[in-house]
């Protein structure tokens, strides 16, 4: 059964780089089934994860409270496809090493790019959990901003998915052999093709953030070149309005920040209504439609979302998990150099979007930290039995 269990795991690996997302949920529910039956989903004991079984409790409670039991749906879902993406790590890390596995991320980069390309032609629906999307064929063909999205639901969730993929593969590129020039040559290609592709999906926030990401990158290997940051600054601040005319649909910035200010103000607002323990999951996309009328699935600001669903009480506890995280791998910053560049990826990207709702991007973003993590745990454990 366990190498059944392998084949599934892996299987569920290549469904997301697949053009529907609905793959991934039906991987990750076809996981959950053998896991639960098999009794896999072990119980984790130590102080990162006693803090998240208290924000799932939290938002739990929450949920009931506030008579939303959608909420509390996608709560417990939440909780059991973290502890299955935990235990298919720990399944997988005797396996697959790191360097394979950012092999296999980078190739799968390049599936999902090709997909990328297809243009739309199907109806666009999304199976988020709980969520129906409209058909966005026809959105696209009613609006004089049409963005690539091909089969995915939406130009933005690829983009973040691109993110991701640049990460994995700026780690890689720090891990390579100096004269492996055949690996080189794939690992610049994958970067270039992914940055592409996040230009080609218009998200001008997670264009902005990848090149920040690269520019970190850069200043925490090479920190003598610091002393040019200020020269950086003084040249935006000169040549701002040209700069800003690079971004794609640069036209489109002011109605953009005025629609993403009213949903700012919309989560404050709500946020206001319960400040301890919030409202739920998803609760925000409920109150803006019934205020504005309008449909948009969160916050569009990763603090202000998780303030109107989980209070100060949630954000408290997730602002503790980071610090520890923080705190247990800064002594190997080079080990777990791609888990700091996906944290600086959603902390930058989070203050104009919140991707965390769309299964692919969850299951990913978690799978690469945690995968990371476990590895290198186990080589410390190694390096300390020699």
């Amino acid at each position: 059964m366990m190498k059944q269990i392998k084949q599934v795991c892996f299987l569920s690996l290549i469904s997301l780089f697949l053009p529907a997302s609905f793959m991934t949920v039906i991987w990750i529910f076809t996981l959950l089934f053998l896991a639960v039956k098999k009794q896999l989903l072990v119980y984790r004991r130590n102080a990162l994860f006693n803090l998240f079984y208290a924000f799932i409790i939290l938002l739990m409670i929450t949920s009931i409270i506030h008579s939303n039991y959608v909420s509390l749906g996608i709560t417990a879902l939440l909780w059991l496809i973290t502890l299955l993406i935990v235990n298919i790590s720990i399944q997988l890390k005797d396996e697959l090493s790191l360097y394979k596995f950012e092999q296999m991320i980078m190739a799968g980069s390049l599936i999902s790019f090709i997909y990328a390309l297809v243009p739309v032609n199907i109806d666009g629906y999304f199976l988020n959990i709980g969520i129906e999307f409209f058909d966005l064929t026809q959105q696209i063909a009613l609006t004089d901003t049409a963005r690539l999205s091909s089969f995915y639901a939406h130009a933005n969730f690829y983009a973040y998915m691109a993110g991701l993929f640049c990460c994995v593969t700026i780690s890689h590129w720090h891990h390579l052999d100096k004269k492996n020039n055949k690996e080189k040559l794939f690992t610049l290609i994958s970067l270039l093709i992914n940055v592409t592709a996040i230009y080609m999906t218009q998200s001008r926030t997670m264009l902005i953030t990848i090149v920040a990401v690269i520019l970190i990158d850069i200043l925490l290997h090479y920190p003598k070149l610091i002393i040019a940051v200020p020269f950086g600054l003084v040249i935006v601040l000169l040549f701002n309005q040209q700069l800003l005319s690079l971004l794609p649909r640069s036209s489109h910035l002011l109605y953009s920040f005025n629609d993403r200010w009213s949903l700012w103000n919309s989560a404050w607002q709500q946020f206001k209504q319960s400040p301890l323990i919030g409202n739920g999951l998803l609760s925000q996309m409920k109150y803006w439609y019934l205020s504005s009328n309008n449909y948009n699935v969160h916050a569009h600001n990763l603090v202000l979302e998780f303030l109107s669903a989980s209070g100060m009480l949630g954000c408290g506890l997730l602002l503790t998990m980071l610090v520890i995280v923080i705190k247990n791998n800064i002594n190997s910053f080079q080990d777990n150099l791609c888990c700091f560049l996906v944290l600086f990826l959603l902390l930058i990207s989070g203050l104009f979007d919140c991707m965390f709702y769309y299964p692919a991007c969850y299951f990913l973003t978690v799978f690469i930290l945690v995968f990371y993590w476990v590895s290198n745990a186990r080589e410390a454990s190694r390096a300390e039995l020699k």
